[in-house]
């Protein structure tokens, strides 16, 4: 295996250890079932979790652009330093023929034949950076759908409750016996484990391209 491919490889498992320690703090709101019933209290404590989780979640994303952001002016500057000493080396190369005049294209392939290690240094770094940037804010994303179907789920709940016929001891509607019906009407939902789904799917297609 080459430096690249090496390269490349420690950083696809860096990712992905991010990826899975981030989808378990984020995971334990979302399956509902427990004992494969889901009860109102559920919901209500996964209700109330949301607003925590989601400062937790802007605060993450935000410092992940930050981090992305100051990066990319890191190597721009670096680009750019490279990029003239480039200009001046084909120069150099065609002084004798001043007919020819080198092209951008040509500056920029002996940028990266004179800095191949440190080129490819920032261009992992920038895609990992970058895919950090992505992944949260596709769960932020997934994160306010599950806030509507959460919120959804508990106002269905609360209309199911009063028209129950089955009532307890104390005249109120039998948790239990409402659990079952919950449980025959709506199915688990987990966003997270679709993210975890889709993460799947675009490192796949990923390995794809890159063959």
């Amino acid at each position: 295996m080459d430096n690249t491919s090496d390269t490349n490889v420690k950083m696809i498992e860096r990712y992905v250890t991010y990826v899975q320690r981030t989808l378990g703090k984020y995971r334990q709101i979302g399956g509902l079932a427990q004992g494969g019933e889901v009860s109102p209290t559920r919901v209500n404590w996964a209700l109330s979790q949301l607003f925590d989780m989601g400062l937790m979640l802007n605060s993450e994303y935000q410092r992940a652009k930050m981090q992305f952001a100051i990066l990319e002016g890191d190597y721009q500057r670096w680009y750019d330093e490279k990029f003239i000493e480039a200009r001046q080396t084909v120069h150099e190369f065609y002084h004798q023929n001043k007919s020819i005049k080198p092209s951008v294209k040509e500056y920029e392939i002996q940028l990266r034949h004179t800095n191949a290690i440190d080129y490819q240094k920032w261009q992992v770094s920038m895609k990992e950076a970058e895919s950090t940037v992505e992944f949260l804010l596709r769960i932020r994303e997934q994160l306010q759908k599950y806030d509507s179907i959460l919120v959804t789920l508990s106002a269905n709940m609360r209309n199911e409750m009063k028209n129950l016929t089955v009532q307890d001891r104390g005249g109120k509607p039998s948790e239990q016996f409402y659990r079952r019906r919950i449980v025959s009407q709506e199915p688990e939902v987990d966003p997270l484990t679709l993210m975890q789904g889709i993460f799947e799917g675009v490192q796949k297609e990923r390995e794809l391209d890159e063959e």
